[in-house]
């Protein structure tokens, strides 16, 4: 799974939220063709997207 998979999967959870607070219509935000918008937007300028990569450690004091 790529950043770009992992952020419009995000976006399109969120959706009803974003709809809710106002930040975005659900129609304007297009979910079934995000994935290839943003992919296709990166291409043509020479971006790099990176996800969420994030590392966790538990530890117990003996």
């Amino acid at each position: 799974m790529s950043g770009i998979d992992l952020i419009s999967n995000l976006a399109a959870t969120m959706a009803p939220v974003m709809e809710q607070m106002g930040v975005i219509a659900a129609s304007e935000l297009g979910p079934e063709t995000l994935q290839d918008r943003i992919r296709a937007e990166a291409y043509a300028s020479g971006s790099v997207v990176v996800g969420r990569y994030e590392v966790g450690a538990w530890s117990r004091r003996m």
